[in-house]
């Protein structure tokens, strides 16, 4: 399909600053409004049903059922009850309450459930602390809490593919805005579900919308700067992730009861519409949409807040000069991709890392309740580490590439989780190290496997919007980014093959290695694509070497070497190599761009 690329923008952009004040400070708050609240949502599941179930026994009313010792989920059918004075020998059952004896005869199901959550280490009330305790999810329906965090990736799913079509018809800004407004009024919904069938209507509509808001978030953020920028910025909006993580752990201390810290987590983040008569549309879709005028509005208040003057609408609409002539790209559709092997070779494998990332990321942040320790700091900690893997991938990504750091990254995350397994399940450490010692073991390797993971993470969303030529970017970022989703479903239901006992979660964490290697081994097969023009057709994408030559290294670097030295010196010049153009794409159609994602 026939398309252009604008470059008045890009030179606008630049004018403006790479590190502008208005650009960072929106940056820092759409950073935050997308964000938190999404963290909190995706991650409140840990606190309000833990995928290690809280302690329980069997505690019926003596007129109802006495418990039986060796099966919790079971009790003696109660027959009749007598004075105690009047009492007679009998084979029956019994228990003195009182002045009255009790007879049972018989076994059926428990009637009545006591939960202690203090040995888990976690500070739950005792009655309805979690949803596990607001509706007895024990025994046969033990399952239960990891279906319902099943209910809400797959929610996550849907709005990921139903929210991006709706952002480039009516606006990143107001999609963005209606996402967070709809993932608060039924995340409240889901604090005061009154059956847990409605509890997972309304967590599946809250991993929908949230799933909305943060696409959305993205693209408004990072379509503020230029896109040479785009390796740096994408992933470092999820340092506002981590941190967001980090505080749901004090979320979780303040309000003890899950219904509680559902409405808390979902009330505050309604405080970010206050941001939305001063939140800028992306000035990308203005153009796209033909909005020129609301384009240079926005523009030119970024402009005035910068201190500059306002833009020079000559640059930023004029394309009739060489530098900024519309550049005609090769039509060809979505069928002649798929005739190409290759290319589906390549997509099923960008498909699968990012598949493989989401399992594991996910898997280990639900699994912190299983690990050695406190609860409340394992989630903190996993949370914190993150922080530092977003910055090492931000400091990798431009001087080292994608493909390699990737493979990396994912064989570090493989080879802690090893360890953490190995530790777990070998006979005789346990004696050697004691068991103190040896759960702060297993518990410091799946921390710090967990770094790999996310690094890897953070540059998958760059390199999913470089390997796909212009007329399919949209598309294969969607369909990559949708089966991406699969492993964040898979997720909750790998936790299963431990029969949440924590001392077989070395199962699910040799499945997240198994899956982390494999993902290394995956990442090869794609070409490396750090400093190159993207593809405008599908003979670009099948001429793309593996690697770069050392020209190309070298034109890489020095573009990374300026932007980390906030240089606001363009970097197309032809001695200095193209710039890696993250997002470019046919911006008549207004390509999905929004299809990073945790889930």
């Amino acid at each position: 399909m026939p398309g252009t690329v604008r470059m008045g923008l890009e030179e606008t952009l630049l004018y403006l600053g790479r590190w502008g004040k208005y650009q960072m400070l929106t940056y820092f708050i759409i950073a935050v409004c997308m964000n938190y609240p999404t963290s909190w949502q995706l991650y409140g599941i840990v606190f309000e049903g833990p995928s290690v179930p809280v302690s329980y026994s069997c505690s019926p009313k003596p007129e109802i059922g006495l418990a039986q010792k060796n099966d919790t989920c079971s009790q003696w059918k109660f027959v009749e009850k007598i004075e105690t004075n009047k009492a007679v020998p009998s084979s029956k059952l019994q228990q003195v309450v009182g002045n009255f004896t009790y007879y049972y005869e018989g076994s059926e199901p428990c009637s009545k459930f006591e939960y202690d959550p203090s040995q888990l280490g976690y500070e739950f009330e005792k009655s309805d602390g979690t949803i596990q305790q607001q509706w007895d999810l024990v025994c046969d329906k033990g399952t239960w809490v990891t279906w319902s965090q099943v209910v809400f990736t797959v929610g996550a799913l849907v709005g990921a593919t139903i929210c991006p079509p709706f952002a480039d018809y009516f606006g990143r800004r107001k999609t963005f805005f209606l996402c967070q407004l709809l993932m608060c009024v039924f995340g409240i919904g889901m604090a005061f579900s009154p059956t847990f069938a409605s509890f997972c209507v309304f967590q599946f509509l809250t991993g929908g919308f949230a799933m909305g808001n943060d696409l959305c978030g993205f693209v408004i953020a990072c379509e503020l700067f230029p896109k040479d920028m785009r390796s740096v910025l994408s992933p470092l909006i999820y340092f506002f992730f981590s941190t967001g993580s980090a505080i749901l752990t004090g979320w979780t201390i303040a309000f003890p009861k899950w219904s509680h810290l559902q409405l808390a987590i979902s009330l505050v983040p309604l405080l970010t519409l206050l941001y939305y008569p001063f939140c800028p549309e992306s000035w990308r879709w203005l153009m796209a949409k033909g909005r020129n005028n609301e384009a240079e509005f926005y523009l030119n208040r970024a402009a005035k807040f910068n201190g500059l003057k306002p833009v020079d609408r000559a640059i930023l609409f004029d394309n009739l000069s060489e530098n900024n002539k519309d550049v005609p790209v090769k039509s060809e559709g979505i069928i002649d991709f798929f005739k190409k092997p290759m290319l589906v070779l390549y997509m099923a494998a960008m498909a699968f890392i990012m598949s493989a990332s989401n399992l594991v990321y996910f898997g280990l942040n639900l699994m912190s309740g299983a690990l050695a320790g406190d609860p409340y700091i394992n989630f903190l900690a996993l949370s914190l580490v993150e922080i530092f893997g977003v910055f090492i991938a931000v400091a990798v990504v431009g001087y080292f590439g994608r493909r390699i750091p990737i493979m990396c990254f994912f064989f570090w995350g493989a080879i802690f989780l090893f360890l953490s397994a190995i530790f777990s399940k070998v006979e005789g450490l346990k004696d050697n190290l004691g068991e103190d010692k040896l759960g702060k073991f297993i518990t410091s390797f799946t921390i710090v496997g967990k770094i790999g993971i996310t690094a890897s993470y953070c540059i998958i969303l760059v390199y999913i919007q470089e390997i796909f030529p212009t007329y399919m970017r949209a598309f294969g970022i969607g369909i990559t980014a949708g089966l991406g989703n699969i492993g964040t479903v898979l997720a909750p239901i790998s936790l299963l093959a431990s029969e949440l006992e924590p001392t077989k979660y070395w199962i699910p964490t040799t499945i997240f290695g198994i899956v982390a290697l494999l993902g290394g081994l995956v990442t090869l097969i794609i070409p490396e694509t750090v400093g190159r023009e993207l593809p405008a057709t599908t003979e670009d994408v099948l001429n793309m070497s593996h690697t770069l030559s050392p020209e190309e290294w070298k034109a890489a670097r020095h573009q990374a070497k300026l932007i980390f030295t906030f240089s606001a010196k363009s970097t197309d010049s032809p001695d200095q190599g193209v710039e890696n153009i993250a997002f470019e794409g046919d911006e008549s159609r207004s390509p999905n761009i929004n299809s990073s994602n945790k889930l």
